[in-house]
């Protein structure tokens, strides 16, 4: 798994247990785009959200 993966499956868990809807909807988003391509399919707003939770 990539480093960047690793941080949207950590905020995930994250937002589940926080019953962060939004957060869980973007890092679902993002992890569909990292499958078909994450240049051509991962939203830039998503992955600002997902790494401001990491932080």
């Amino acid at each position: 798994m990539t480093p960047r993966m690793q941080i949207v499956w950590d905020v995930l868990e994250a937002a589940k247990g926080n019953n962060d809807a939004t957060v869980i909807s973007a890092c679902r988003r993002l992890i569909e785009a990292n499958r078909l391509g994450w240049k051509k399919h991962a939203n830039p707003t998503d992955w600002a959200l997902v790494q401001g939770f990491a932080a």
